[in-house]
């Protein structure tokens, strides 16, 4: 679960820096919303696979 709680981490960075440095905001939650889609898929596949065992 490290890697987890590393890309927890990093989001959250990225959204604590977001909420000090409004010109920043777009590209942070484009970088965000990636993420977000990339992790939803990632464990989608993950659990679809564990399934069909």
């Amino acid at each position: 679960m490290d890697g987890a709680c590393t890309i927890l981490f990093i989001t959250g960075f990225l959204a604590f820096m977001a909420n000090h440095w409004e010109s920043m905001w777009d590209s942070v939650a484009v970088i965000l919303t990636i993420l977000y889609n990339i992790i939803n898929v990632t464990v989608m596949a993950y659990c679809f696979y564990k399934s069909n065992e």
